[in-house]
């Protein structure tokens, strides 16, 4: 089946769901429509066939209470979950030499490499922590206890039910906010990649990791404007000024200030978590 046949056909499902939410039949559904639809034109909407015209579109988009956007595409959602699934579905390449080869995600690409990390993360299930009396087993029937306490978190492909739908719910609002389109893959593999990332170094969208970030930033500020002043000497284990254009005491003055801001900083909202 080529692109756009499979294209239509899902469009075809999308419009035979609604029809199925009204409760009608075939030619009960068609007559919603002015001038009114055939049972053998719906019928054809349905198996995809044909497609409806913009006119008969905009209809079912009434009847739905949706976008046409969502008849002819899917849903934001939709989408998303349809690229994680199919990031996760991608089979293990098997030679190193294939590590930056594209492959097709949706209606873009990606490096095997990425997809590979991807898969990585969903398992090794990160995304959730096992009760505390299943922590630290020790003997037999308690490690028996935690595997089906684990099975129970996995889908049946083995990755995390938990993380699939963190990824794709976080991943939905930022795609909103940023209106991005159903059809706009490369856009939503961007952000899908990019929370995946995010969560797996640890920030989270909470207070703490707010905070963390913050910190994080300052942190490497910090480091970062030493380098512009002085380097580090391995055989002598020192740091070693520089001869530059740079004023000394303006750098002096620029890091006391950041020291200053990240002591602040520290006295407001405490440190890192342990």
């Amino acid at each position: 089946m080529n692109e756009k046949s499979k294209k239509n056909k899902d469009i075809g499902l999308r419009i035979k769901k609604i029809r199925k939410s009204q409760n009608k039949t075939l030619e009960e559904f068609g007559k919603l429509f002015s001038p009114p639809a055939s049972k053998s034109i719906v019928s054809r909407w349905e198996s995809g066939k044909s497609i409806p015209s913009v006119e008969r579109l905009q209809k079912l988009s009434q009847i739905a209470k949706c976008s046409i956007d969502d008849i002819l595409y899917g849903t934001l959602k939709e989408n998303i979950l349809m690229l994680v699934n199919a990031i996760l579905s991608y089979s293990k390449y098997e030679e190193d030499s294939l590590e930056n080869k594209l492959v097709n995600v949706g209606n873009s690409t990606l490096r095997i490499s990425e997809v590979d990390f991807f898969i990585g993360l969903f398992n090794n299930d990160t995304f959730e922590r096992p009760p505390e009396h299943l922590r630290g087993l020790i003997n037999d029937n308690r490690r028996k206890e935690y595997q089906e306490w684990k099975k129970g978190t996995l889908d049946k492909n083995g990755f995390s039910k938990k993380g699939i739908e963190y990824i794709v719910n976080v991943s939905e609002d930022i795609a909103k906010a940023k209106d991005i389109k159903a059809y706009e893959h490369e856009e939503l593999l961007d952000i899908i990649l990019g929370e995946e990332k995010r969560h797996f170094e640890d920030m989270r969208y909470t207070n703490e990791s707010l905070r963390d970030s913050v910190l994080f930033g300052l942190d490497d500020l910090i480091d970062n404007i030493d380098t512009f002043v002085s380097v580090y000497n391995n055989k002598t284990k020192e740091w070693v000024q520089l001869n530059n254009e740079i004023d000394y005491s303006y750098y002096e003055s620029i890091k006391n200030f950041l020291w200053e801001t990240y002591s602040e900083f520290l006295s407001l909202y405490g440190g890192y978590e342990e």
